[in-house]
């Protein structure tokens, strides 16, 4: 099965081995965390491949690896679609 491209921040959470509110704590004060796409003031979504490509850059300790270097939706319209 295949998995959606976008996830909420409990499931990325868990994805990534962290709890929530650890995320959110990352979300708000690591440089170079993805930034999500907020669809309503209670949803927000971030990209799995934004988040991977993060993740691999911890643990390699390659912090040039930013938000510009992987494509992102710019409008909710493209994360509805997907």
């Amino acid at each position: 099965m295949l998995k959606p491209d976008w996830v909420r921040s409990a499931q990325a959470a868990q994805e990534m081995g962290i709890g929530r509110s650890s995320f959110w704590l990352y979300a708000k004060t690591k440089p170079g965390f993805p930034k999500g796409v907020r669809l309503s003031p209670r949803c927000t979504l971030w990209s799995r491949q934004e988040l991977a490509a993060w993740l691999e850059a911890q643990r390699t300790g390659d912090t040039t690896t930013t938000n510009s270097d992987v494509t992102t939706a710019t409008s909710t319209s493209e994360v509805a679609a997907a």
